[in-house]
C-alpha cells in the first residue's frame, strides 16, 4: 500500500493600475473552498495576508471548507492559503467596482482575462490568481484648455488697445 498526499498553495494577489486607480482602497472579495470527488478533506485551512507598506488588512486567519469567507485585499497585497489538497475547488469573486462614482469605474481582470471571478481546482503545487483593477481617466488639474484660443485672442485685443492708447497720449504730448 502506498499513500501519497499532494497539496498546493493558493496565492491571491491584488494590483491596482491607472491614473485614477485608488491604491489606498481595500477591495472586498468572497472566497469559498469546496470538496470534490466525495473525498474527505480537513475542515479548516490557515490564511496568511502579506501587504506592502503600512497597510493593515483585517481578514480572518482561517477559512472553513464549504463556507463563504469575506476577505479584503489592497494594492500589492496577497492572501496565501497553504496545504490545500489536490482536488479542492476554489471560487474567488471580487465585488463589482465597475459602476459610476469616485470609488467605482474600474475594469477588472483575473489572470489577464476580463472578469471578476475565478473558479478552478487545486492541481498544482502553486495556484496563482491575480486580480488587476484599472481605472483610467483625465486628472482634473483645474485648467481648462478648451478656451485657450479665445483667451489668446482677447489678450491680443487688450494689447492692441494699450498700444493705441499709448500712441494717442504721446501724440497729444508732442
Amino acid at each position: 500500500i502506498e499513500n501519497t498526499y499532494s497539496a498546493g498553495t493558493l496565492n491571491i494577489k491584488k494590483e491596482v493600475k491607472g491614473t485614477m486607480g485608488d491604491k489606498s482602497k481595500n477591495f472586498k472579495f468572497t472566497l469559498k473552498l469546496e470538496a470534490t470527488d466525495n473525498k474527505s478533506y480537513p475542515e479548516t485551512y490557515e490564511m496568511a495576508v502579506t501587504a506592502t507598506g503600512d497597510v493593515e488588512l483585517t481578514n480572518p486567519t482561517s477559512i472553513k471548507l464549504g463556507e463563504e469567507t469575506t476577505v479584503y485585499l489592497h494594492n500589492d497585497s496577497t492572501i496565501r492559503i497553504a496545504n490545500l489538497p489536490y482536488g479542492v475547488k476554489y471560487t474567488i469573486t471580487e465585488d463589482d467596482y465597475t459602476g459610476e462614482g469616485d470609488d467605482n469605474g474600474y475594469t477588472t481582470k483575473v489572470n489577464s482575462e476580463i472578469g471578476r471571478s475565478k473558479t478552478d481546482t487545486v492541481d498544482a503545487s502553486a495556484e496563482n490568481v491575480e486580480f488587476v483593477n484599472s481605472k483610467g481617466g483625465v486628472v482634473d488639474t483645474g485648467v481648462i484648455l478648451d478656451n485657450a484660443p479665445y483667451i489668446a485672442l482677447m489678450m491680443v485685443v487688450v494689447a492692441g488697445a494699450a498700444v493705441m492708447i499709448i500712441k494717442k497720449r504721446r501724440h497729444f504730448e508732442d
